[in-house]
């Protein structure tokens, strides 16, 4: 379930990073309670400071609405986009703009690849895997762009994916070809990006694999492009 707001008694750890408390560590007293401040968006907050370098934070430092001024329900959002629900849709009905929601929804991605990072740690990878790829682009077809995603053959489980931006290719106009060179002229995509980001899939799936007790026969499933060499 998605909470909206999270009212924490005791933080989890320390919000600065170069802090030994950072580290999640429920055992020790590092923290003290250092009183409350209020805000039109989320009332009453209670603050905490850290014994150890004196950084002061509150329960809205750990909440997945940090830093907001306009209350969303992101259980609500959450099932709004599962229902295929456009940004512009959402917006008109709940009566809000556009960059707020695409804030909302950036932060439930993050949390939701936070998750599944999470879930995967120490995951023993139990079945074969199929990989593929699709191209799309981004803003116009000048940036064309490839997604690439490993699967479970038998979970259909979504174990890996990546993304990798490349350069337009293929048949082209003499116009066309102008405002290619004009893009290429402030920005190209990296290099063999695509190789790249295929050997990270390749990678994650591996150490999954790693993870097994007994190392039986694998088998990743392909259509033998020449990137995945």
């Amino acid at each position: 379930m998605i909470q909206n707001h999270f009212p924490l008694d005791r933080p989890a750890f320390c919000p600065n990073p170069a802090c030994p408390h950072h580290t999640p560590d429920n055992d020790t007293p590092w923290y003290s309670f250092f009183g409350y401040y209020t805000s039109k968006a989320w009332g009453k907050t209670r603050r905490f400071r850290c014994k150890s370098c004196g950084k002061t934070s509150s329960s809205q430092t750990f909440s997945a609405t940090y830093w907001t001024h306009r209350p969303i329900d992101l259980a609500d959002l959450d099932y709004r986009l599962n229902n295929c629900e456009g940004y512009r849709q959402i917006t008109r009905a709940l009566t809000t703009s556009y960059p707020v929601i695409k804030n909302r929804c950036l932060r439930l991605c993050r949390n939701y690849l936070n998750l599944f990072d999470a879930a995967l740690a120490g995951f023993s990878l139990p079945e074969d895997i199929a990989f593929d790829g699709f191209e799309s682009y981004v803003r116009s077809q000048y940036i064309p762009d490839n997604f690439n995603i490993a699967v479970g053959t038998l979970s259909q489980i979504p174990y890996a994916f990546s993304f990798a931006l490349l350069r337009r290719k293929g048949k082209m106009t003499a116009r066309q070809r102008q405002n290619r060179d004009i893009l290429d002229a402030h920005w190209r995509p990296p290099p063999h990006d695509l190789v790249q980001s295929c050997k990270t899939v390749f990678r994650d799936i591996l150490s999954l694999y790693m993870n097994r007790k007994i190392l039986s026969p694998f088998t990743i499933y392909t259509d033998q492009k020449n990137e995945y060499s």
